[in-house]
């Protein structure tokens, strides 16, 4: 749609919208809730390889820099991940079992990859402009 990538953000933005509509606050997180958990079939569906938590799965994980400021359970998780977990930065990340980003620092040479970064945004730039 051209919108945007952040799912939080729209996640938010539901359940205000659905919150001005005069909806329960139950029915607004129930929403948010089936959203989330369709957006999961879906990748699934499409990518069979995409993991859960699962012996045998990738392993691919985040981990937030967070601390609940109130008790933490099945019943709030959803408040908790859209007002507090997601708005807190990513501390570590982790691929088929490897970390990316462990402790907030990176497991690679971040100046070669920036370097290559702006290697390849020239290619593309040039590439581009024997187009036009």
């Amino acid at each position: 749609d051209g919108m945007h990538a952040d799912a939080v953000s729209s996640f938010k933005q539901i359940f205000l919208q659905m919150r001005h509509q005069k909806s329960s606050f139950e029915n607004a997180f129930s929403r948010m809730k089936s959203i989330y958990f369709s957006q999961i079939a879906f990748a699934r569906k499409y990518f069979p390889d995409y993991p859960g938590l699962n012996e045998g799965d990738r392993a691919d994980m985040i981990i937030w820099d967070y601390i609940p400021p109130t008790p933490f359970g099945t019943e709030n998780f959803f408040g908790h991940y859209i007002y507090g977990i997601t708005e807190r930065q990513v501390c570590s990340a982790i691929s088929r079992g490897t970390f990316l980003l462990k402790d907030f620092k990176l497991s690679w040479d971040e100046e070669h990859v920036w370097k290559e970064v702006v290697t390849q945004g020239e290619r593309l730039l040039n590439a581009y402009l024997k187009l036009a």
